[in-house]
């Protein structure tokens, strides 16, 4: 999953680089792909938040990065030319990354749910909340798993509305653009869902996409990013009302 998911950010990094020459090279790595987290450079856990801008050695090897680009003349070439330079430092995260994830680190504020949301209202004044995703299943798939997603849409929806006062929830992700996840919502979700973005940045939002439920790299998405030019599934954002969501899931059962 490592080496073959940096190895497509270096390529998307060069193309976007290319086609949006006011961001410098160093910025795009930094903001538009995820390759320092996925170093042994970063010292948090894999999905943790990050803090390149105090790693001298990333920031050393992020001026080797963009020098070399400006050298190669595809994203091709610089994903081939880079990838060797970037490689070594993946293996050390290797034993740790897995000691997270088996141990429960990384899924550790999900629970017994598949989502999960601060101890905050989305935005002050609104009485909506902002969830987050994961497969906290592993290996098992949360969304093959079945009334898995239901239930923890149900529970989301008691958890807010007892805790914060809630009525409304929201969630920008990649899985807005996918139908295993959508069909789960009821279709005022789709209907109000933002229009996709595919200006990527550096975290799951976009890139989660290319993560098998098993923490293994998604080989059909990896290779039909690099036939569309772009990230398979767009991020979206959309928001239905609690009273929608439990109407939708009763008539469901």
């Amino acid at each position: 999953m490592l080496e073959k998911s940096v190895s497509l950010m270096l390529w998307w990094a060069w193309k976007w680089a290319s086609e949006h020459p006011e961001e410098s090279f160093g910025t795009v790595l930094e903001t538009r792909v995820d390759v320092y987290r996925r170093t042994e450079l970063h010292d948090g856990e894999i999905f943790d938040v990050m803090r390149p801008e105090l790693s001298e050695p990333w920031q050393r090897l992020k001026r080797e990065l963009a020098a070399l680009a400006g050298e190669c003349g595809s994203a091709e070439e610089f994903e081939a030319r880079a990838m060797p330079r970037v490689a070594p430092l993946l293996p050390g995260r290797v034993e740790r990354d897995l000691a997270d994830l088996h141990e429960g680190r990384i899924f550790h504020q999900y629970k017994d749910s598949c989502l999960y949301f601060p101890e905050r209202l989305w935005k002050e004044g609104n009485a909506r909340v902002d969830f987050h995703i994961a497969n906290n299943l592993y290996p098992k798939s949360f969304i093959a798993e079945p009334g898995y997603v239901d239930r923890c849409l149900l529970k989301l929806a008691d958890d807010a509305e007892r805790r914060l006062g809630a009525k409304e929830i929201t969630c920008d992700s990649w899985l807005n653009s996918f139908e295993g996840w959508t069909r789960h919502l009821p279709p005022v979700w789709l209907e109000r869902a933002t229009e996709p973005r595919y200006d990527t940045e550096d975290h799951l939002g976009f890139w989660g996409q290319f993560l098998t439920h098993r923490q293994t790299f998604a080989e059909a998405t990896g290779r039909r990013m690099r036939q569309l030019g772009r990230v398979p599934y767009g991020m979206r954002r959309s928001w239905c009302t609690i009273g929608e969501l439990r109407e939708w899931v009763a008539s469901r059962d």
